[in-house]
């Protein structure tokens, strides 16, 4: 398991995690200079996460009401992450942020990953 798959998968095991947070993993652990090529890199690892039903995304407001949670759907997976909105810092204007969760089987992988049972 790559370094940048582990930190993802306990991230969002331990909270929800907004997806600008993946960008400047991605840019640390792969020592990146460019945030752009940093969201690049962190588009393609959710992807593979998403397809693999190891995490989920969320829109929520910044205000992080556990009960304003909603699950994206799966068909909205691609435009969620195609789309530039989703990946910043900002929700002051109303908007929902984009989150993701770890799933069980996330957790599962996560501790088979790094020997952790």
């Amino acid at each position: 398991m790559d370094a940048l798959t582990r930190d993802l998968l306990w991230l969002g095991w331990e909270d929800y995690t907004l997806l600008w947070q993946v960008v400047l993993n991605a840019r640390h652990v792969n020592e990146l200079s460019s945030l752009r090529e940093a969201q690049d890199v962190a588009h393609g690892v959710l992807q593979t996460l998403l397809a693999g039903n190891l995490i989920e995304l969320f829109r929520c407001p910044w205000a992080m009401d556990n009960d304003a949670y909603r699950l994206v759907a799966p068909a909205e997976h691609a435009a969620v992450l195609g789309d530039d909105r989703s990946w910043t810092i900002e929700g002051a204007d109303g908007r929902d942020l984009v989150w993701f969760a770890t799933t069980d089987a996330g957790l599962e992988r996560y501790q088979q990953g790094t020997g952790w049972q």
